[in-house]
């Protein structure tokens, strides 16, 4: 339920204004006509309904605030949810050890050492795998990188510590699927050239778009869409309209609307992209 404005509240208290019989009594007031063609802007009535308006909204949006945060709290302390896993990777420590805290019936680190934190994106996902339900975590350093064998092993051995009993985890960490794509994309002559190179710059407007939509438009973790990678062509610099002939994963055609990445992110492949570019 979205927050009520304080011109909402303040068109509420005047309405009840209007509509109390002892006010309409003592002001004389005409019921078929609203409190503001009955009082001026600036009579005291008007000021002292728009003071308490005002004063309702800053209690309303501090109880809404603090709705939010109880409920923030409680999704972030909930052991072995989704949101405690997530957070749960973010925190952990390379070359640290987890300890039994008896106070919390948690394993946790001693001592908290941000410099050695170096999962930078995670992504958590709950699946059924021939009737068998697992938590598949992806989970990349900085640059959406992928962590070494030693440093996926201690990655691993900390999520079966510190998580739930007999839960059955899938634990990934890849490079980013690369992806390259075959385009006809009408462009506007006096904006880029036959290259799909800026005229008045440097640059390929349609080739940026693809690397921003694939690096940052993309959730880590979620999937690439075939209607938002146009969205994002269309709007770039000098773009009039583009058809995708073929998207590829690596090396293999995808033709689905919505395409997942084995290691949770993309990245772009324009060397072996082909686009057109005509008028």
């Amino acid at each position: 339920m979205s927050m009520r404005t304080i011109n909402e509240i303040v068109q509420s208290i005047r309405a009840d204004f209007v509509a109390n019989s002892t006010l309409q009594e003592a002001y004389s007031l005409d019921t078929s006509k609203t409190f503001d063609e009955q009082f001026s802007k600036v009579s005291l009535e008007a000021i002292f309904t728009y003071v308490f308006a005002v004063s309702i909204w800053a209690l309303e949006s501090l109880m809404d605030q603090h709705q939010k945060d109880i409920n923030a709290a409680i999704t972030a302390n909930a052991v072995c949810s989704i949101p405690w896993y997530h957070a749960q990777a973010l925190a952990f420590q390379l070359g640290h050890s987890v300890e039994y805290n008896p106070e919390t019936y948690r394993f946790e680190y001693p001592v908290i050492d941000e410099a050695s934190r170096i999962i930078r994106y995670a992504a958590v996902r709950q699946l059924e795998v021939q009737g068998v339900t697992k938590l598949r975590i992806h989970a990349s350093k900085a640059g959406k990188q992928a962590l070494s064998s030693a440093e996926l092993a201690a990655f691993s051995a900390y999520i079966r510590e510190t998580g739930a009993v007999g839960i059955h985890y899938d634990i990934i960490s890849q490079a980013p699927s690369q992806m390259s794509f075959t385009l006809q994309v009408t462009r506007d002559a006096m904006v880029i050239d036959q290259d799909g190179k800026r005229l008045n710059g440097n640059g390929k407007p349609v080739e940026e778009a693809i690397s921003n939509y694939l690096s940052d438009g993309i959730i880590y973790g979620s999937v690439f869409n075939r209607t938002k990678l146009i969205d994002a062509i269309q709007a770039a610099d000098g773009v009039k309209d583009v058809v995708i002939v073929q998207v590829r994963v690596g090396s293999d055609i995808d033709n689905g609307q919505n395409i997942e990445s084995p290691s949770g992110a993309f990245t772009f492949n324009s060397t072996n992209s082909v686009i057109t570019y005509m008028v």
